[in-house]
């Protein structure tokens, strides 16, 4: 598949990437043994919107518009 990505400035972190797959989903990347607390994700300018499967729990990521900006407005169960 021809699917353009994108390694996303969303995340200030030195051991956290996220990489956008043009409409087709991202990944979000902790090369660290910590868990990382995003509290609030900002995605306007990303070409992602709507529901993702996480692949290995298998939980619901929704990515919904709000006063004109994208978010994560769920991310799990």
């Amino acid at each position: 598949m021809n699917v353009k990505e994108n390694v996303l400035g969303v995340i200030d972190s030195p051991v956290v990437m996220m990489m956008e797959r043009g409409s087709e989903g991202f990944f979000v990347l902790n090369k660290s043994a910590d868990r990382f607390d995003i509290p609030v994700l900002d995605l306007t300018l990303t070409n992602l919107e709507g529901c993702y499967r996480e692949l290995r729990r298998k939980f619901t990521v929704a990515i919904e518009r709000k006063d004109g900006k994208k978010f994560v407005t769920r991310w799990g169960r």
